[in-house]
């Protein structure tokens, strides 16, 4: 079996990480937060995202 070349598979990988930097980038903007908050002893993940409108409210998403 012929083995891919080094370029296209370095190509593949870097087109493959540019796709999740951006969906991240996409789901998490930069006037976001990640909070961490405590429960009955577990970490939990939250991300606090400003809304429009009125007032400071944020909302805020599960991430783990």
């Amino acid at each position: 079996m012929k083995q891919i070349d080094l370029m296209y598979r370095t190509m593949t990988a870097e087109l493959g990480q540019r796709l999740l930097d951006a969906r991240f980038s996409a789901d998490f903007p930069v006037e976001g937060r990640f909070v961490g908050v405590n429960n009955k002893g577990r970490k939990y993940w939250y991300f606090d995202q400003p809304t429009e409108g009125e007032g400071h409210r944020q909302q805020r998403r599960y991430v783990g």
